[in-house]
């Protein structure tokens, strides 16, 4: 009883509550990768539950959840300014304008959690809503819309917990929804009511003893995965693609034969049909089949336009599979119309990549389908899912050089982890200078390649064929659970008034 009063005398201070929010919201991405102290996670939500069942009225509890989201996101996603300042060469001032921006966007579409705040007299109701609450904003940051950004969802960092095992069924979603149910039902503990936390280790337990192993009789593919480690500056100069070229043929040249070579994202970023006769000389000496990253250049309704693609080779020429999900203000700028007046006097770099809409046939190479995702797009689970429902294995092309020697490369490869154990498909990842790797369909790194050095990864991988719930059903399972809570809480409300915890 006298913890419990010395723990409500601290969160009666209003100034506390939001430093502590801030501060929560700035040690909360520790929990993911390369620190991978995932507790942090969750003690940083058992905090922001307990500061907002003490706010004072609604504006408080907007302020607690837009501030945990700035520290989340200015610590978790610093690399943007970095990428920014350090290789797109923005001036300062406005790198910082646009990251306080991305602060600004990214916290109010977080303080939806808001709105899911209730002091529900049944404690697994309240973190039954909390969890809600949490997992809406996630599925918001990840919808296909401008200025979306689906990353850090606490499932990412929870991904080598017990809790993995609900991936499969509902996606990252699932594991972020029993994640931030846990942190809540541990906040109730705190001050002595531990029924949620009994339903929370309930939920744990099974994945102490349960795992998903591919099946015996699954076919094996071999992969070579060529890094090539050639610096930005180098690439992007006028007539760099032709060194990179060089490079990349010689690396695979001199790589022991696979059934599938794959090459980074704008390995050779130049128009690919100015590649053809090379790219088909080399293939002949490859004796395998290849993917490999570049540019389309082609007329649009009469109008110019230029493709991030995938480029597949066999014998009767490229097939191209094109990106469909561009990175803002780095391929794209949206609203180009407006904020192109304010960017292109002070001197960003306008890029104009243009974004794929049609649907598109996967490609095949050889016995293999794949199902390819170019860079940012193995965030969106949504499109992977649908991509790779009729699909051998996950082809992930990246060029990470844009992020530096931060955490985001490794934040990518942890997100493209979840992807694997999503679908329950093997993923390989070529990237231009790390972190190239092979993942299995449990979600395991097999394989990897130290960041900056030439190189090639040449491992075997199993092709498993079982077809996932998530992979099915996608976001449906996620949706209806929280959809139920919703009610039952609505319904509870009405039936008996809600009483301060």
């Amino acid at each position: 009883m006298q913890f419990e009063r010395w723990w409500r005398r601290i969160w009666q201070r209003n100034s506390v509550r939001l430093v502590v929010a801030l501060a929560s919201g700035a040690v909360f991405p520790v929990a993911f990768a390369p620190f991978n102290i995932w507790p942090v996670a969750v003690l940083a939500l058992l905090v922001l539950h307990q500061i907002l069942h003490r706010a004072q009225g609604t504006w408080q509890i907007i302020a607690v959840c837009f501030l945990f989201a700035i520290g989340k996101f200015g610590v978790g996603a610093y690399w943007i300014f970095v990428s920014l300042v350090s290789y797109a060469e923005v001036h300062l001032s406005v790198a910082i304008g646009l990251f306080v921006t991305f602060l600004v966007l990214t916290g109010t579409l977080f303080t939806v959690l808001a709105f899911f705040t209730t002091n529900s007299r049944n404690t697994t109701l309240n973190a039954l809503v909390f969890a809600s609450g949490l997992t809406v904003v996630e599925v918001l940051f990840s919808l296909p819309w401008p200025l979306s950004f689906p990353w850090l969802h606490l499932g990412y960092a929870l991904i080598d917990t017990p809790l993995k095992i609900f991936a499969p069924m509902g996606g990252v979603w699932a594991v972020s929804f029993l994640g931030a149910f846990t942190a809540a039902a541990l906040s109730h503990s705190v001050i002595g009511r531990w029924h949620a936390l009994v339903v929370a280790v309930v939920v744990w337990c099974p994945g102490l003893f349960l795992s998903v192993s591919p099946s015996v009789d699954s076919e094996a593919t071999s992969v070579a995965l060529v890094q090539g480690n050639v610096p930005l500056a180098d690439k992007w100069e006028k007539d760099g693609w032709r060194n990179s070229l060089v490079k990349y043929i010689w690396l695979t040249e001199m790589s022991p034969r696979t059934d599938l070579i794959v090459w980074p994202e704008s390995a050779v970023p130049v128009d690919a049909y100015a590649l053809e006769e090379d790219i088909f000389n080399a293939v002949q000496n490859f004796d395998g089949h290849l993917v490999f990253g570049a540019l389309e250049s082609r007329k649009l309704a009469g109008r110019s336009a230029v493709y991030n693609v995938v480029a597949s080779v066999d014998q009767d020429g490229f097939n191209f599979f094109r990106k469909e999900r561009l990175v803002p203000f780095g391929e794209y700028i949206p609203l180009r119309n407006v904020l192109g007046r304010f960017l292109q006097p002070v001197g960003y770099p306008m890029s104009s990549l243009t974004p794929s809409t049609s649907v598109q046939a996967l490609p095949r190479v050889g016995d293999l389908t794949l199902g390819p995702a170019i860079c940012y797009e193995v965030a969106y689970p949504n499109l992977v899912r649908k991509r790779v429902s009729n699909a051998d294995l996950i082809v992930v092309l990246s060029e990470d050089s844009w992020l530096g020697n931060t955490t985001g490369p490794w934040q990518h490869l942890q997100v493209a982890r979840m992807r694997a154990l999503e679908l329950n498909r093997p993923l390989v990842r070529a990237t231009n200078d790390g972190v190239t790797a092979t993942i299995d369909a449990n979600g395991l790194v097999q394989n990897q390649l130290s960041r900056y050095r030439e190189d090639v990864l040449v491992d075997s991988v199993l092709l498993p064929q079982d077809t996932t719930f998530f992979a099915r059903f996608g976001l449906l399972p996620i949706a209806l659970l929280i959809v139920i809570v919703l009610l039952v809480q609505l319904i509870s409300q009405r039936s008996n008034p809600p009483q301060n915890t």
